[in-house]
């Protein structure tokens, strides 16, 4: 039952971490894009991706809390990386 709610959260809090990843301001200021995100939806995003991890330590699940924290964080960490990766100059 933990690895099954750890993956529903994971699931849940995965969609708008990717979302926060491809529209992140200061990305799009880099890549020459002027759009202006506004605080309030990325602010919606951040709470819609707490929310799983919320329930899962409210209904006293440790160890599936803590298995959706690390993925999220590896999750985070990967997709930060790869869109970074897209947005580089290079010079070769």
């Amino acid at each position: 039952m933990t690895i099954a709610l750890a993956l529903g959260a994971f699931l849940l809090s995965a969609i708008p971490v990717i979302l926060l990843c491809t529209g992140d301001p200061k990305r799009r200021r880099a890549t020459g894009e002027r759009h202006r995100a506004a605080s309030p939806p990325r602010a919606m995003l951040v709470g819609a991706a707490c929310v799983p991890g919320f329930a899962c330590a409210l209904l006293g699940d440790t160890a599936a809390f803590m298995l959706r924290l690390g993925g999220i964080a590896l999750l985070g960490w990967a997709a930060a990386a790869s869109f970074a990766a897209g947005t580089q100059d290079r010079a070769d």
